[in-house]
């Protein structure tokens, strides 16, 4: 009965506790965020060809690929950075800056890698749409 006790007295604040509500937050957004791009798939694999869908998973999972490598962990320098700074405009505009700056970059070499990688004009096409 003691461990019950302690484990029922500790459960409600660890339920109010920041650690436990931003994990939520996270938890539910990836959910969330994995059901909804499911169900695009599923939308998009019941209306176009074999062949169709499988050049938008080329195009798609290549930009994935690069995008990874895109983020340059970016988003965890931004956080630590907001919280110890002084000036946050400037480092606002510093991080948009160096987002924009690699974006740019990493979108102009998967462009380059569907080229090397891809004959197929439609594979192309969508890559540089993506």
């Amino acid at each position: 009965m003691l461990v019950t006790d302690k484990i029922s007295k500790k459960l409600p604040l660890f339920l109010k506790s920041v650690l436990f509500k931003n994990s939520s937050w996270g938890i539910i957004s990836q959910v969330s965020q994995t059901v909804l791009l499911s169900l695009f798939f599923v939308i998009l694999a019941r209306k176009y060809s074999t062949a169709e869908f499988s050049k938008y998973i080329i195009a798609t999972v290549l930009y994935q690929l690069i995008t990874a490598f895109s983020a340059m962990g970016l988003s965890q320098w931004f956080i630590r950075e907001i919280a110890v700074t002084n000036n946050k405009k400037d480092l606002v505009s510093k991080f948009l800056k160096i987002q924009l700056y690699f974006g740019v970059l990493f979108y102009l070499i998967n462009i380059g890698c569907v080229y090397l990688l891809y004959k197929d004009p439609f594979i192309r096409t969508l890559s540089v749409l993506v």
